[in-house]
């Protein structure tokens, strides 16, 4: 008669346990945060001056973050990617603040930083660049504030109580 447990059948059956459950720990997603960098990029192909010479040697050079939800066994297991770092949603999203508006004010900041970008690289080759401030830049809502779920970061304030606002100095004059 045949032995239906067999060593080898155990270990077999242990081990296919093991992947279903490594597979469900990466499918399933935490309520947490994973920063992954990228590699090191050349900012070189992506900003053109004209005139400008190609630098020797060196040069600068960005790190892409992605931030997407971590699954349950990168939660467990942060050191899965190298350099990677896990961050409690209420690190990342303020109170009243969806994914989908992080993402759209990630988005706007990224536009924003480019924007800004251009003009630092021509005035640092020698072309004049003038700045007109367009208001004031909401960076953060307390949770207790009357604006909180109305105004989100990286929205842009450009008039209150029926006056222009320029800058955030402009801001605090009209709500005074």
């Amino acid at each position: 008669m045949r032995r239906a447990l067999t060593p080898f059948r155990l270990a077999l059956a242990g081990v296919a346990l093991l992947a279903a459950a490594a597979f469900l720990l990466w499918l399933v997603p935490s309520d947490s945060y994973i920063f992954l960098p990228d590699r090191a990029h050349p900012v070189d192909p992506l900003v053109r001056v004209q005139g400008g010479k190609k630098p020797k040697g060196g040069g600068i050079y960005f790190v892409d973050i992605f931030v997407r939800k971590a699954s349950l066994i990168e939660r467990l297991w942060p050191g899965l990617h190298e350099g990677a770092q896990i961050v409690p949603k209420s690190a990342l999203l303020g109170p009243g603040v969806s994914e989908k508006q992080r993402e759209t004010a990630a988005l706007n900041e990224m536009t924003r930083s480019q924007t800004i970008a251009a003009a630092v690289a021509l005035r640092a080759a020698g072309y004049r660049v003038r700045a007109n401030p367009t208001g004031a830049l909401v960076e953060q809502v307390a949770s207790d504030a009357p604006a909180a779920g109305k105004l989100l970061p990286t929205d842009v304030i450009v008039s209150a109580a029926g006056r222009r606002v320029q800058s955030p100095a402009d801001l605090r004059r009209a709500a005074a």
